[in-house]
């Protein structure tokens, strides 16, 4: 529970900070690709050597990681993309629904257990996910976005769920282990490659300028996301059933994440999100019983 509650406080601080970089003018994808790099790094210090292998190329869980890391830059791309068009709130949201599919694949192909409680905890954590993140706005006005934005919005999604479905998938096949940080490297590395060569052709093409601030800003970011990914696979590993983890992992990151606005940023807390968060409370009890 203590490395859960460890991984959840490393996901809500990379949302802080990634809600802090408009505010200092960071460009998001130079940023991001020198948070890939600086993961890399934290890889090599965290293992006492550079983390992906020199025959990783023949390693069992190869393609899979070359899958997940353009996955990784894609979903970037796509995010900030959905930020843009639908807002940070709506993003957020989709992003964390995305629980919904690994924990039906845990359950229905895996055989995980389905207590009746452990059940009444998931659907009370997705609608906990639903208050808490959910904007308040003029009656109508959710039904528009999805309306006008229904692809980008289902893009979001199946990139998060498919995110989360293959970290679980190579675990439970024994394809990799959460203590494997060559995985979580390679994946951040492949990542951090591809958003390098994307990088380097804005600026020729001079669509965008170097600046060092954005380095800065990666460098800070890298060091929660290595270990936001590091212990999710490490607590699949350590035989956590993924209909208990995810669920767990993401309402609570949505709940720290309206705590922490409320009290550092002082975000007003309607009464949908105060239900939202006493709800969310209620379903990891619910679900870790």
């Amino acid at each position: 529970m203590i490395i859960l509650i460890i991984c959840i406080l490393v996901n809500v601080i990379v949302a802080i900070i990634f809600k802090l970089f408009p505010k200092y003018g960071i460009d998001n994808l130079q940023a991001i690709v020198f948070n890939y790099i600086t993961c890399l790094i934290v890889g090599s210090f965290q293992l006492g050597e550079f983390p992906i292998p020199e025959d990783f190329i023949s390693r069992p869980w190869f393609p899979y990681v070359c899958f997940l890391g353009l996955l990784f830059i894609f979903g970037f791309n796509l995010n900030a993309l959905s930020t843009q068009k639908i807002g940070i709130s709506y993003t957020a949201l989709i992003q964390k629904l995305s629980l919904i599919v690994p924990t039906s694949v845990a359950i229905l192909f895996f055989d995980e257990s389905l207590t009746q409680w452990k059940l009444a905890g998931i659907i009370g954590a997705i609608i906990a996910i639903i208050l808490i993140q959910l904007p308040s706005t003029k009656p109508g006005h959710a039904e528009s976005v999805f309306k006008k934005y229904t692809l980008l919005i289902i893009g979001v999604f199946l990139v998060a769920a498919t995110i989360e479905v293959l970290l679980f998938y190579l675990n439970v096949k024994g394809i990799s282990t959460g203590s494997d940080i060559a995985v979580v490297s390679s994946i951040f590395g492949i990542a951090g490659f591809v958003g390098l060569l994307i990088m380097i052709g804005q600026i020729a093409m001079k669509r965008s300028t170097f600046k060092f601030k954005n380095v800065v800003a990666g460098i800070v970011l890298g060091i929660p996301n290595f270990y936001s990914i590091y212990f999710l696979l490490y607590l699949l590993a350590d035989d956590w059933e993924a209909s208990v983890l995810f669920p767990m992992n993401n309402v609570g990151i949505i709940a720290f994440s309206a705590l922490i606005a409320l009290i550092f940023f002082k975000e007003k807390m309607n009464l949908f999100k105060w239900i939202g968060l006493v709800l969310a409370i209620i379903s990891i009890i619910l679900i870790s019983s």
